[in-house]
């Protein structure tokens, strides 16, 4: 069984107010060959207004999986996802605050844990 890595992150970064209010996660692009990562707590928040819905995508290239949350979120409320969420090789997560009003912080706090698979079959 391959080790675990803890993972825990905060993303911050400042509303738009359009569709570029997406949080991204690894912030530093798609998942590395070899790497999975396991989503076990994504929560997030806009600390200044509310906004309409929250969309969690996980991309892969152009193809897209998403799910929406309920609408009518409320400020300084942290939300989150109950399910976890798998990464693999070439993927993405974005969190993206739909009805964002400019300038606002939004953050999204990821936690879970990353294995690194070897690269050989066997057991």
């Amino acid at each position: 069984m391959p080790k675990r890595f803890s993972v825990r992150a905060h993303i911050v970064r400042p509303a738009t107010g359009d569709v570029n209010d997406v949080l991204r996660f690894p912030s530093e692009g798609e998942v590395n060959e070899g790497r999975r990562y396991h989503v076990t707590l994504l929560s997030w928040k806009d600390v200044e207004h509310n906004w309409t819905q929250t969309e969690i995508r996980v991309t892969d290239g152009e193809d897209v999986q998403g799910v929406v949350t309920d609408a009518n979120k409320t400020k300084a409320t942290v939300y989150h996802y109950p399910y976890e969420i798998v990464l693999t090789e070439g993927q993405r997560l974005e969190v993206y605050f739909s009805g964002a009003t400019a300038s606002d912080m939004l953050h999204l706090y990821v936690q879970g844990y990353y294995v690194d698979q070897p690269y050989y079959l066997g057991a």
